[in-house]
């Protein structure tokens, strides 16, 4: 049984914002290739929730890498999967907040 994902309006504004930059500074196919990737592995943490690596704040939030340069955290809840951020793993990782 997958679980049902539920996207925050921070996680909607981040991937849009990450799939702007994509075709502004490298093209239409990369960002595509990058909405699929997306798109396969919230298919793959809507059937294996726990795949994610557990935050060491709080067990329920979880990291999956998208790209090696993009990670999602989403959080674990009874029947469904909340998307929460999308982080740029170049970034320090002092401002990762989930971490």
């Amino acid at each position: 049984m997958a679980y049902k994902i539920i996207w925050t309006e921070n996680a909607r504004e981040d991937l849009k914002s990450i799939v702007e930059y994509l075709q502004s500074e490298w093209s239409f196919t990369i960002a595509e290739n990058f909405l699929i990737e997306c798109e396969s592995k919230i298919d793959l943490i809507s059937h294996f929730p726990e795949i994610g690596i557990a935050s060491e704040r709080n067990i329920f939030i979880r990291r999956i890498l998208i790209t090696k340069h993009n990670a999602l955290y989403y959080q674990l809840n009874k029947n469904e999967i909340t998307l929460l951020d999308f982080f740029d793993t170049r970034q320090n990782p002092e401002k990762d907040i989930f971490k």
